[in-house]
């Protein structure tokens, strides 16, 4: 067969960080499968991941990811993830924990100003639907929570991390 045309990527538009480019939920619904994968220990940008766990299945156009487990440079992190390509529109669901996880290793391996100190608590259990991650992000609902506990942050670092968004917010 002939290879498809992909259209160019859209970019952001003017005032919006969310891109409105399609994701490829087609391919998706072309293919099944079944991956684990299992790291003991990932050293990128001097920074050491450890115990990396994922187990995912992909079948009838849903792909589900169950667990998705490491540590990471601040601490543990668990989830799940299930991005059903059948449904119209596709739907995307995501959770995650992070029960005591350290801010300055975490900004650090993001290449983050760490000046940062503390123990955050991380949850989420999010889900959205549509074709682009904009749509998705636009309808997201669920629960998020983070608290950080008897920690210290750099406004410098409060405003990489938020600062297009609160500007976009006006």
């Amino acid at each position: 067969p002939a290879p498809r045309h992909q259209p160019a990527p859209t970019p952001a538009q003017p005032g919006r960080i969310i891109p409105d480019t399609p994701l490829p939920f087609n391919l998706l619904r072309q293919a099944e499968g079944n991956v684990e994968l299992s790291i003991g220990q990932l050293i990128y940008r001097n920074a050491r991941y450890d115990a990396i766990q994922a187990h995912g299945l992909l079948r009838n156009g849903v792909l589900t990811v169950r667990p998705i487990a490491a540590e990471l440079p601040g601490g543990s992190v668990a989830g799940t993830l299930e991005v059903n390509a059948a449904a119209a529109p596709p739907r995307v669901a995501f959770t995650a924990a992070a029960p005591a996880f350290g801010l300055s290793p975490l900004l650090a391996a993001l290449g983050l100003p760490h000046s940062a100190a503390g123990t955050m608590q991380i949850y989420a259990d999010l889900a959205g639907q549509g074709q682009t991650p904009h749509d998705i992000a636009a309808s997201l609902s669920g629960r998020f929570g983070a608290s950080l506990v008897n920690g210290e942050v750099d406004g410098a670092v409060v405003n990489q991390l938020f600062g297009a968004a609160l500007n976009v917010a006006g």
